[in-house]
């Protein structure tokens, strides 16, 4: 957002309109109001930041209190900025809650606001009141109004009470300034994950001092020693195991064998008889071929 002319009317120091025109500042993004204590420079803040969101630039003023004690009665307090966001201009006008003389006597305005866009050769209204502008302003910009005070703008008078302030004042006012409480938020909550973190680390600690007991074991390295050393034997049993696999089957094998050669020789033997008992019919059989 570059600001372009800035109009203030009965506001702040200002009895009458006054008016600011940035365009002066040529291209530069960044740029510093500075000055004498009481020349104003607090007020071109409150000018830009009540004309775009309806607030004063510090927290301790507020919007309904910048009507000027010098303006005529009549004459409205009222804030107009218009600015260029990327190539697009843009006109925001305000007005605050005040109490206007008028000829049938005094009557309270309430806040009004409008937001309008150039089109190139007139105003465009996008929104028209307080509220719905309020709402097209964050929209438009990307920010609220505390996002715009903390990257845009600093209220001036805040350094000044910081250099004064003990270490404990100073720690809040510079929370104040930059709003740092989401960061304090963000530590506090730290801490606690930690101090979980480690009432978990102790808790496991104890169950493991418990499970080493239970196991005779003084630590964790005695531990690691023992269940090496039984992995040792284990790959040593495993060995035997293997070496014993390998002699059942032999053993096996030469089982199968004699099995065979066991039926082999009685079947041999039965043959035996049975030759014996031929050739000892043998003279019979010759005998009766003799009578044949």
């Amino acid at each position: 957002m570059k600001p372009l002319l800035l109009k203030m009317q009965a506001f702040g120091p200002y009895a009458k309109t006054a008016e600011v025109d940035f365009s002066h500042l040529g291209g530069s993004g960044l740029f510093l109001i500075h000055g004498q204590t009481g020349a104003g420079k607090t007020s071109l803040l409150d000018g830009l930041s009540f004309a775009l969101f309806g607030t004063a630039s510090g927290s301790e003023r507020s919007a309904d209190g910048l009507r000027s004690d010098f303006a005529a009665a009549d004459l409205p307090t009222e804030v107009s900025l218009e600015f260029f966001l990327g190539e697009d201009r843009y006109l925001v006008w305000r007005q605050p809650n005040q109490i206007i003389e008028k000829k049938r006597g005094l009557t309270t305005s309430r806040t009004d606001a409008r937001l309008s866009k150039w089109n190139g050769s007139d105003w465009d209204l996008i929104a028209a009141g307080a509220k719905k502008t309020d709402e097209a302003v964050v929209n438009l910009l990307g920010m609220t109004e505390e996002q715009f005070r903390q990257v845009v703008v600093l209220p001036q008078g805040q350094f000044r009470k910081f250099l004064a302030a003990g270490s404990d004042d100073r720690e809040d006012l510079l929370e104040r300034l930059f709003k740092t409480a989401r960061f304090r938020e963000i530590g506090e909550e730290l801490e606690a994950r930690a101090r979980r973190v480690r009432s978990e680390y102790e808790t496991a600690r104890t169950e493991r001092d418990a499970l080493l007991a239970t196991l005779d074991v003084a630590s964790s390295i005695e531990l690691q020693a023992r269940i090496e050393a039984l992995s040792n034997e284990l790959s040593s049993s495993a060995t035997g195991v293997t070496d014993l696999e390998r002699r059942h089957s032999e053993a096996s094998q030469a089982l199968q064998s004699a099995r065979k050669q066991f039926e082999l020789r009685e079947e041999f033997q039965r043959a035996s008889n049975r030759r014996q008992a031929l050739e000892s019919r043998l003279p019979d059989h010759e005998a009766l071929i003799e009578r044949l």
